[in-house]
This record gives structure tokens, sequence and C-alpha cells, in this order.
């Protein structure tokens, strides 16, 4: 199993849109279209619907890629206290696992999806801005194989090896990290 962990993002590669110019882009759109009350009661399910499906693709694919070797199982952690679930987990057919990770006084809930050999792109951990991001485990979809994590943005994240035995310290000390599981 592998796991792949975030801290917050700030380079920028010019090949895939940038989730920064798009939050640039929403933000002048909505100072143009909504008045000031809207702009002060706006929330997060405004927000979602506020945004346009190019918008909705950047914020749910762009913000950390990475590239795969052999076919994975992602599963994501996210931290329950953030509420609101990422908009791109249901809509790119994340699973809810219905499984719970205690973590000190969080809880993390998880959620799956099996992605072929090749570049994956996952999104935003919220609209908001705030709280611990989510973190991502790898393994790979047949035992035997062996998982390469490649081409990683933004380049500041790294990855890490754990076995399933050490899985619960390895999600506990490396939260806001990247990192692969094996196995």
């Amino acid at each position: 199993m592998a796991v792949l962990a975030a801290p917050p993002v700030s380079a920028h590669d010019s090949s895939h849109a940038s989730v920064h110019d798009t939050v640039a882009g929403i933000i002048l759109r909505m100072q143009r279209e909504l008045s000031s009350d809207e702009l002060i009661e706006l929330t997060v399910p405004r927000m979602e619907a506020f945004l346009t499906a190019p918008e909705r693709e950047v914020l749910g694919t762009a913000h950390i890629r990475f590239r795969v070797n052999v076919p994975v199982v992602v599963t994501i952690l996210r931290d329950t206290n953030l509420v609101n679930e990422p908009f791109w987990l249901r809509e790119r057919e994340f699973n809810a696992t219905g499984a719970k990770v205690q973590l000190s006084n969080r809880e993390f809930d998880t959620w799956e999806k099996a992605f072929p050999a090749g570049e994956i792109g996952l999104g935003v951990h919220n609209l908001t801005g705030r709280g611990t991001h989510y973190l991502v485990l790898l393994r790979p979809q047949q035992r035997r194989d062996t998982i390469k994590v490649t081409d990683l943005y933004p380049a500041h994240l790294r990855t890490g090896t754990s076995s399933r035995a050490s899985n619960h310290s390895l999600i506990k000390t490396c939260v806001s990290r990247l990192f692969l599981i094996e196995k």
C-alpha cells in the first residue's frame, strides 16, 4: 500500500491549469456578479453551485498530481472536522468506505477509487482554504505489483513506504504529507 499526503501548495507548473489562477478568476467573477450581501452570505454549497464546469475540473484534479507505473487503488483520508466533503470526491466517483480512522482528537473518513497506471490528479481539500489536508494512500490493484510514483506536483511532495502493520503510526505522523505505502 502507498500513501500520499501534501502540505499547502504554492508551486505551479505551466503544463496544467493552475488552481491559484483559477481561484483568482473565481474571486474576480464573484466580485463582478454577486452583491456585497451575497458575498457575505456565501456558503460552501453556494460556492460549489457558482463554479463553472472548467473551474470544477481544475479544482477537482489539479491540486496534487503524480504518475504511477501500475494500476492502483487511491484511498483518501479526510478530516471530518472539515464538515463539507470536497465536491470532487463524489463527482469523480470515489466511494465512501464507511471506515473511520481516529487520530488523537480527529476523525478521518475514507474514500477509495481504482485508477489505471498513468497520471492521477486530485482536488483541493476544501473551498475555504482552512483545515487539515487529506492524506492519500496508494495500494497496487495486483498484490504482486510494486508502485513507483513519479512526476510529483507540486514538486515539494514526497513519498514514503510502509507495511500494512505500520499504517496507523504512519498516518498518525504524516497527515500533512504525501506518502506511498506498498502492499
